[in-house]
Order: structure tokens, then sequence, then C-alpha cells
């Protein structure tokens, strides 16, 4: 796909943008870092299951989660978590509302509308955790051995493979397509800034025409207030990134590292209690 750096409505929130990719890679590293720490807990929680199934399934899950199928799924229910926090104040209103109106009309004086918003956030979270375990071959495996395992280690063993899956994305996947970003979007910046420049000499130069009215000039003049107001923070933005940048490849290679000694370790001690 060719850059939008050419383009005003990409220019405009260059910074943010920036600032929200850097951010993003800070939150999934501490969240990599957080199962990582769980990991070495994971074959304690099980009660006496055949080892060399858990095996396999561990295996599926780390696989899994460098699978496209995976990623592409896992980034589906990104956007619509995205969507949902985003918008989530408007959509329980109006579902909220809706429900309200609905048990006036059978006559029941009950509030019911704010019960509604979180019964519709729970909705929303259970079915995208349906819809990301459909795509981990882990799943399928571990409930293809649900009856011998159990249902008390099959139960756990979801929640370890839905984590497992995920910090398998995250640290062979996910950080590396980050910083991958934010070095195309540092490669940019230059382009943007000039951009920034076109357009708003193209703005003062439009409030100039003859024939355009005050609400018109107001108009164009905020265009050229935000774009200005932006274009003061690229400089700024883009050495924090630059910096944050050099360091992401060292912070990469450290997660890989424990991530293969920690997940190493668990697969040793799930073959050492299955006897090989």
């Amino acid at each position: 796909m060719a850059s939008s750096a050419d383009q005003a409505v990409y220019a405009v929130r260059y910074p943010d943008a920036l600032k929200a990719v850097l951010e993003d890679f800070n939150k999934r590293e501490e969240e990599a870092n957080a199962v990582l720490a769980e990991v070495p807990t994971y074959a304690q929680a099980l009660d006496n299951p055949d080892w060399g199934q858990v095996l396999e399934v561990v295996d599926a899950a780390v696989m899994a989660g460098r699978s496209q199928a995976y990623a592409d799924r896992m980034r589906e229910v990104r956007h619509v978590h995205t969507f949902f926090d985003e918008e989530k104040d408007e959509l329980n209103r109006r579902a909220g509302g809706a429900a309200q109106y609905a048990a006036q009309q059978g006559g029941c004086s009950v509030q019911v509308g704010g019960a509604v918003g979180g019964a519709l956030q729970k909705a929303v979270d259970k079915q995208l955790e349906t819809r990301l375990r459909e795509r981990n071959e882990a799943q399928m495996i571990l409930h293809r051995y649900s009856a011998s395992l159990g249902e008390k280690n099959t139960a756990k063993l979801e929640e370890q493979v839905d984590r497992l899956s995920y910090l398998s994305f995250v640290v062979q996947v996910e950080l590396p397509e980050g910083k991958r970003q934010m070095d195309e979007m540092l490669e940019e910046a230059e382009q943007v800034e000039k951009t920034a420049d076109d357009f708003i000499a193209e703005e003062t130069e439009y409030q100039k025409q003859a024939g355009r009215t005050d609400k018109e000039k107001e108009a164009s003049a905020a265009r050229v207030a935000l774009m200005k107001e932006s274009k003061a923070q690229v400089a700024s933005t883009v050495q924090q990134a630059r910096t944050s940048s050099e360091k992401m490849q060292e912070r990469i290679d450290k997660l890989r590292k424990d991530f293969d000694y920690i997940v190493g370790a668990l697969r040793s001690e799930i073959q050492q209690r299955a006897g090989k």
C-alpha cells in the first residue's frame, strides 16, 4: 500500500498515531511479561492429567499464536474491542433506553437500563473469546482430549492455551510488527511536515478567494489551527519515537529469549512428569 504521508487527513493525526504505536508496544510488552510470570505455575495447576496430551496441547498453543489464522482473528477481535470501548457509552445509552422503554410498555417500573450495559459488555467479551478460540488449533486438540483430561483440567487448560497463544502472538508476531510500523512511520516524518505546510498554505489561500463566506473562512481557520497544533508536535514526538525505536529490537530479543527459556522449562517439566 502507498504511504499516506502526503495526505492532510494523515498528517493532522500523525503525532497521535505515532504515540499510539509506542504506547501499544509498551502495553503489549508488559502483558507478555505478565503471562511469562504465570507460565511456571501451569503444570502445577493441573490434577494428574495425561501429560502426553498436555504437552501436545501446549506445543499447539505456542504454534497457534504464530499462525496466520490466529493473527487475523486477533486483529479482528482487537478492532471490535477498540470500537466497543470508544463507543461504549453511546451503545449502552441506546441499548439501555430501548430495554427501559420495552419494560415500561410491559408495565414494569423497575429501572433496567443500567443492567443492560453490563450484560452487553459481558456478551461482547464472551463472543470475542469464542471467535478467537475458533481459530486456535490447540483449543480443537484440547476438546479432543476433554473426556480423558476431565472437566477441571480441561477448563484450566482452556485458560492456559488462551494465555500461551496470546503470549506467542505478542512475542513472535505483534511486537516485531509494531517496531516495523514505527520505523515506517518515522521515515514519513519529513513528508508529513511538508504535507502540513502545503495544507496550511492551501487553506490560507482558500480563505482569500473571492466569495468566501464568513462561515467558510471560520471553518478553514479552524482546520489551519488544528494542523498547526499537530505540526508543532511532530518534531518532539518523532525524537521520542526514534529514541524508543533504537531500543525496541533489544527489548524484542530479550522477550524472545525469556519466552524460549520459560516455555522450554514448562515443556521439560511436563515431559518429566510424563516420564519421558
